[in-house]
């Protein structure tokens, strides 16, 4: 059994495990959760073989994930002119030990007049800088944008109204007279670009999808950012938008977006660190679609949201958050694959366990205060929803109830999601097979109809609901 093989290279003690890895009791828990048929928890495990020695992808699990449930999205106003064209980088810089450090990096939609970052609580010296000379570099006699005074800018608890946003402070641009910084910094502005010519691209390497599981603040160090794309942004083409599931990175959809008419539409990935809250994950998706929408010369014309497993839940999440107000009208439609709709009921053997080092993992818990609120308000009908699901398990352990070999067929046909689909389509595929399926790729093609219009798309669902 490949899931119990692979755990046994790395219980505590086996070669290669640092000792202050994760302790003995959770990895039994693994261990119960595999023989209890949760293969979901067994796939990231297996993910992660041959990707990470198990000292490099466990180390700093417990702290990394654990500060993630600290970790606040700053988010603050740009005042000033700056070059579109120009590529400008918010640095957030932090004081460790007399020494100061990169405490986040971002680059900046510079249409969309804001900045923004992922950040635990702290005190925080807020700059932006620009490529002045062209080289390729940020570097410290670059900056060209800083808060008053230079002032340290303090994010904690009290600073935010919901318990994750917190307004920061006004950022000023003054490109004609650039300011030096005292601290040396020459960071690659290659490394800290939102386009990338293909998703084989190393940045997009399966490892970084691990490491955002267990250390959400490792991966942000990596990635600079959450939204990437495959060509410069071009808001007359529908966009589409697709969300990983736990463990994943955007090269999960490589089938899928190489099926694209690229004339008519363009791919862009939401690349997110999956350990964290789910709730959370959900407004920074949110975020990201309204910075897309406000960051370009003209607004979105039509955005189709595709999902993979847990990236499912962070979409419904994302779209009850950007719904609040009213429909956006560029939303046009939703398509989910294989998403645990309802939980993973084998998660409730480790409820307070194991569970509890990965915030995602307890959401992810049947019945969770997340999943119990996800459902509260209704979906918008404006949005159709189309349901995709899997049910090939060619898992060598079979035990519960019928699944894809990750998630059970009962949890991605939760009766909530199930009423409000326009469509709903199965697959004899597994959990991740699916999404190199040409049936399943075939239909999400037809779905997209005449560039996602939900006109085009409820013609199409009329008479094949339960298909």
């Amino acid at each position: 059994m490949v899931f119990l093989s692979a755990l046994a290279r790395r219980a505590p003690g086996a070669a290669g495990m640092r000792p202050s890895g994760i302790c003995a009791a959770p990895a039994i828990l693994l261990l119960a959760f595999l023989l209890a048929g949760c293969s979901y928890i067994g796939y990231w495990v297996q993910a992660g073989e041959g990707k990470l020695e198990a000292g490099d992808w466990m180390q700093g699990s417990v702290t990394g994930v654990l500060a993630s449930e600290n970790c606040f999205y700053l988010k603050g106003p740009l005042e000033g002119a700056a070059n579109p064209e120009m590529p400008l980088l918010f640095v957030a810089l932090v004081e460790r030990a007399g020494e100061i450090e990169v405490a986040a990096t971002k680059i900046i939609r510079n249409r969309a007049g804001e900045y923004g970052a992922l950040l635990p609580r702290g005190k925080y010296e807020l700059l932006v800088f620009a490529d002045l000379n062209h080289d390729g570099y940020f570097d410290e006699n670059e900056v060209v944008g800083c808060t008053s005074g230079r002032e340290k800018f303090e994010i904690s608890p009290a600073s935010s109204s919901d318990g994750f946003f917190v307004p920061g402070p006004s950022v000023r641009l003054n490109v004609p007279e650039p300011r030096r910084l005292g601290t040396a910094i020459h960071i690659p502005a290659a490394k800290h670009h939102e386009i990338y010519n293909s998703l084989d691209d190393e940045f997009f390497d399966p490892r970084y999808g691990m490491i955002g599981l267990y250390d959400p603040l490792k991966f942000l160090t990596h990635t600079g950012g959450l939204l990437f794309g495959l060509e410069e942004f071009d808001p007359e083409k529908t966009t589409v938008l697709f969300v990983h599931g736990a463990a994943g990175t955007p090269r999960d959809w490589k089938f899928f977006a190489e099926e694209l008419d690229r004339k008519q539409y363009q791919p862009w990935f939401f690349y997110y660190p999956t350990g964290m809250p789910l709730a959370k994950l959900g407004l920074l998706l949110a975020n990201v679609v309204r910075s897309l929408n406000h960051g370009s010369a003209q607004p979105l014309a039509r955005l189709v949201i595709v999902a993979h497993s847990m990236g499912g839940l962070v979409s419904w999440a994302a779209i009850d958050d950007l719904c609040a107000g009213g429909v956006p009208p560029y939303l046009k439609q939703y398509i989910s694959l294989s998403t645990p709709y309802g939980g993973i009921e084998g998660l409730k053997l480790g409820k307070g366990h194991l569970p509890g080092l990965i915030p995602s993992w307890r959401d992810l818990v049947p019945e969770s205060p997340f999943l119990n609120s996800l459902y509260r308000r209704d979906f918008p009908a404006e949005v159709p929803v189309h349901l995709l699901f899997s049910f090939r398990n060619d898992s060598t352990l079979k035990i519960g109830q019928n699944s894809d070999g990750r998630i059970t067929l009962k949890s991605q046909l939760h009766p909530r999601v199930q009423g409000k689909a326009a469509r709903i389509h199965g697959f004899d595929s597994t959990h991740t097979g699916v999404l190199s399926s040409p049936e399943a790729a075939a239909l999400f093609k037809d779905l997209l109809g005449d560039g996602g219009s939900p006109e085009t798309a409820a013609a199409m669902g009329e008479g094949i609901r339960g298909e």
